[in-house]
C-alpha cells in the first residue's frame, strides 16, 4: 500500500478552513467526505480519496461512512443538540455491520460509542467536535490519512499567520484552541495484533458525556485522549468486551511533561529530536500511525519552529516538509503547538 496523504484547507479545491456549520455533523461531513471518499483537486494538485464509502447521509441529523477494511462510522447529532460551552459537538459510533443504513442512532452488530454498546444501557456516548463556538470557528485543518487510518487536526481562534492575541510573556499565543481526532487502526508493538480490521479499530479524541453535559473534543479534552473508550474489540484477544473499558490516551503532555502550549522557541534551543507518538491503554502500548513528538518542539508554535529551519513563519510553509535524518516530516499546527507527521508507509504499519 502507498504512503499516507496530507490534506489541508490550503490545497486547491479543498474544503475551506471554516467548515461552514454550527452542527458538527455537517462540519465533519464537509471535512471527511471530500478527503476520504471523493478526493479533490485536479491535475498536479489532485488529492485522491482513501477508499472510504459514503453509506448514508441525512444532514444535519447524521451520516455514515464505511472504512476500506469494513468498519462503519456513524456521526449523529444526538436527540437533543446541546451547545453548552458553545461547542458544536456530535456523537460518533463504530459498528461491524448496519441493519438499517437510515437509522440514527445506528443499529447493527457490535455498535459502540464510548461506554455504550449494543447490549448496554449506558446513557453516555463518545462526543467529538471539530470547531469552537457555534459557528465552527475553524481557521485551519489538516488531515493525514492512509486507507482506514485517519489523523485529523484542526485549529481555532488564532492561526499561525495571525499575530492577534499573541502574548510572548505568558507564552499563550491566543489560547490552546484546537483539537485532534484519530479514527481507525493504531500501530501496536505486539505484532500478533492484526494491522487492520475490527480487532484494531478505535476512536481517539473527544469525550464521554451524556446528552445533558458539556462535551467537546476541543481544548483540553481533544488531544488524542479518549475518555469515551471507543473501540470495537479487544486488540489482544479479538473478543467483544463488556463493561467499562480502560481509557485510551496519546496526549503529548503525558509523555513530555510540558504543561504549556504554543510556546516560543528559545534563542538557544535544543537539538530537534523526534520519537514516535506513544499510545497508552491499560494493557498494551503502541503508536499513533505516522505521528511523532519532540519533547521540546511539540509544545512550540509552528512559526517559531519554521524560523529555526530558515523558513517563512506562515501556514503554507507547513505544507512543505522539513528534512530530518534524510526523511521528510511535516509540521501540523495544533492547539498545543505542533504535531510532527511522516507520510512514509513504514510509520503507518
Amino acid at each position: 500500500m502507498a504512503d499516507a496523504v496530507l490534506y489541508s484547507h490550503l490545497d486547491p479545491g479543498a474544503t475551506p478552513a471554516n467548515l461552514g456549520s454550527n452542527y458538527s455533523v455537517v462540519a465533519f461531513f464537509n471535512l471527511l467526505v471530500p478527503c476520504l471518499v471523493n478526493g479533490y483537486g485536479t491535475g498536479a494538485d489532485a488529492k485522491p480519496g482513501q477508499g472510504w464509502t459514503l453509506v448514508h447521509a441525512d444532514l444535519p441529523l447524521g451520516f455514515k461512512l464505511k472504512a476500506p477494511d469494513g468498519v462503519y462510522y456513524t456521526f449523529y447529532r444526538g436527540s437533543v443538540w446541546n451547545d453548552r460551552g458553545y461547542r458544536a459537538s456530535c456523537q460518533i459510533y463504530m459498528s461491524e455491520t448496519l441493519t438499517d443504513v437510515a437509522a440514527y442512532p445506528p443499529t447493527g452488530q457490535n455498535v459502540r460509542s464510548g461506554p455504550f454498546a449494543s447490549s448496554s444501557a449506558s446513557a453516555n456516548r463518545h462526543w467529538v467536535a471539530c470547531g469552537w463556538y457555534q459557528n465552527g470557528n475553524n481557521i485551519g485543518w489538516t488531515i493525514v490519512a492512509r486507507g482506514s487510518q485517519v489523523y485529523i487536526s484542526f485549529l481555532t481562534y488564532y492561526g499561525i499567520d495571525d499575530p492577534s492575541g499573541d502574548s510572548p510573556s505568558s507564552g499563550s499565543y491566543g489560547g490552546s484552541y484546537g483539537g485532534e481526532i484519530f479514527l481507525g487502526n493504531v500501530v501496536f508493538k505486539d505484532q500478533t495484533i492484526p494491522k487492520s480490521g475490527v480487532q484494531n479499530h478505535m476512536v481517539l479524541g473527544g469525550a464521554e458525556y451524556s446528552e445533558s453535559h458539556d462535551f467537546t473534543s476541543e481544548m483540553a479534552f481533544s488531544y488524542l485522549n479518549a475518555y469515551g473508550r471507543s473501540r470495537l474489540r479487544s486488540p489482544l484477544s479479538g473478543t467483544i468486551e463488556q463493561g467499562a473499558l480502560p481509557a485510551l490516551q496519546a496526549h503529548p503532555n503525558i509523555y513530555t511533561g510540558y504543561a504549556g502550549f504554543k510556546l516560543d522557541v528559545d534563542l538557544t534551543p535544543p537539538d530537534f529530536v523526534l520519537e514516535r507518538r506513544p499510545f497508552w491503554d491499560s494493557g498494551y502500548v503502541g503508536y499513533i500511525p505516522g505521528v511523532f513528538i519532540s519533547t521540546y518542539y511539540t509544545h512550540r508554535r509552528v512559526p517559531a519552529i519554521l524560523r529555526r529551519f530558515d523558513r517563512s513563519p506562515v501556514w503554507s510553509e507547513a505544507l512543505r516538509p522539513i528534512d530530518f535524518g534524510g526523511e521528510p516530516f511535516y509540521l501540523v499546527p495544533t492547539g498545543y503547538g505542533t504535531s510532527i507527521v511522516s507520510l512514509l508507509e513504514k510509520y503507518w504499519t
